[in-house]
């Protein structure tokens, strides 16, 4: 099952890259969903770095992420559990060109991950994983494709 923001967590609605930062800036768990043919061009990587659990979903088609090939999407650290569902991740390079799981779990569900790549050769271009015995990774009805 998806990794699903306690009740009690807010729910954000957003439509561009500097109404996410601000969420993700709070630092808590949180709802949020992007609004349909939304592209979030990210200048910095994304970070959940505290034991909190984020949910980020497309509210429809062409929702996407893109590091432009100069940055990883999203960090997963501190006891975080993300999920992200519906999405388009594309162009990141980084450890982990889409996601690096440092400290923490991932959900990716029905989403498409494109055109990423590790930056230092075998750190994964879709998704890199520490601990992997520690946190868990699952992935739901999702495409790779040239990573």
């Amino acid at each position: 099952p998806p990794l699903l923001p306690p009740p009690s967590a807010p729910k954000y609605e957003v439509n561009s890259t500097d109404e996410l930062m601000k969420v993700f800036s709070l630092k808590a768990s949180a709802d949020v969903v992007v609004a349909s043919g939304t592209i979030i061009g990210l200048k910095t990587r994304l970070e959940c770095d505290e034991d909190i659990t984020v949910t980020i979903r497309g509210s429809g088609e062409g929702v996407t992420f893109d590091g432009k090939d100069k940055i990883g999407l999203f960090k997963v650290s501190g006891g975080c559990s993300l999920t992200l569902e519906r999405l388009n991740l594309v162009n990141g390079n980084a450890d982990g060109g889409a996601v690096h799981v440092k400290d923490g779990n991932l959900g990716l569900i029905d989403s498409h991950v494109a055109n990423c790549k590790g930056d230092r050769g075998d750190w994964g271009g879709a998704l890199y994983v520490d601990n992997f015995n520690r946190y868990k990774v699952r992935v739901k009805g999702s495409t790779f494709t040239s990573c």
